[in-house]
């Protein structure tokens, strides 16, 4: 979930990218790369009921709200980062979360032309990582929650994640100050110092996402094809989602195979999930969280509505 942290890009760069670097990428053995030996999948295809309820369990068991009650998502480009894989493991990732930004009008650019606001850390051993970044960087989580900073490096998980969105102004400038809402019924105040005003359609604010730090374990993915790990990461990366259960088939469920809808493990990104990311993309974000939930329910029901079919790959 969002929260009012501090992310040092350049922090990153300097001192992870010291200690976990491209030879690791021999560390990533036991994922299965490339397509699938006869007998290893079954494919199911299927119809997947998207009645109103299970659309509003499935965006309440991923949308994550911030403390400052906005919905957050990134604005029109997003720097992404990779380390600890080979430079050509590298950019499949990258080239697979880019895909799919594109479908969603977010630029996504790597490389050493911009300082990354999103940093993919893959470690052969995450929590010593960790760990050592916590002693020698304490200024790293300094702005974190206790709790959430605890529960993060004590995660067992094979990917973690944390973000920090910033409020800013109706169209992405950064405001001089902010006068907030005072009570649930207050629907936002103007933003000092900007040209806009908000309306009862939508505030003179919005939540950005300004960074975001994955970390994938992997001594702990198992026999997750890179496909199907792109794809969770694409899924991290952008739309910030909730950890935990998931109501309805995700690609989120990949490392969760007991909660799993009928026993199916999702291959790639499912038509619940790309409808969820569009959704959430869709439109101003200008709005309370209530006001945006309400918005994406209503969007992705128009948008599984028009789908017929949905497919799965069982494992």
């Amino acid at each position: 979930m969002a929260r009012n942290m501090l992310f040092l890009p350049a922090l990153l760069i300097a001192g992870l990218s010291a200690s976990v670097g491209p030879a690791q990428a021999e560390l990533l053995g036991p994922v299965s790369v490339g397509a699938p030996g006869a007998g290893d999948e079954i494919f199911v295809v299927g119809r997947q009921q998207a009645s109103r309820e299970a659309v509003d369990r499935f965006v309440d068991s991923l949308l994550a709200e911030t403390a400052d009650g906005r919905i957050a998502r990134w604005g029109e480009a997003l720097c992404l980062k990779i380390e600890g894989l080979s430079s050509r493991q590298a950019r499949y990732f990258a080239g697979r979360i880019a895909a799919v930004a594109s479908e969603l009008g977010l630029r996504i650019r790597s490389g050493g032309d911009c300082v990354p606001a999103a940093y993919i850390l893959f470690a052969s051993q995450a929590a010593p990582l960790l760990a050592r970044i916590r002693t020698d960087r304490p200024s790293f989580f300094g702005a974190i929650p206790s709790s959430e900073v605890h529960e993060f490096l004590a995660s067992r998980a094979p990917v973690r994640w944390l973000s920090h969105a910033q409020l800013r102004g109706t169209y992405g400038e950064m405001p001089f100050s902010f006068s907030l809402a005072t009570g649930a019924s207050d629907t936002g105040r103007p933003v000092t110092g900007m040209r806009s005003l908000p309306s009862r359609l939508r505030n003179g604010s919005r939540s950005e996402l300004q960074s975001m730090l994955i970390v994938v374990d992997a001594s702990r993915l198992g026999r997750v094809s890179f496909r199907s790990l792109s794809a969770y990461l694409a899924m991290v990366v952008l739309g910030n989602p909730l950890k935990g259960e998931v109501a309805m088939p995700s690609i989120m469920q990949i490392f969760d195979r007991d909660r799993a809808q009928g026993g199916l493990i999702a291959d790639d990104l499912t038509n619940w999930d790309l409808a969820f990311l569009a959704s959430l993309y869709q439109g101003n974000w200008n709005m309370p969280a209530e006001q945006r939930r309400a918005r994406i329910r209503a969007s992705m029901e128009r948008d599984l509505d028009r789908e017929e079919v949905g497919s799965l790959r069982t494992r």
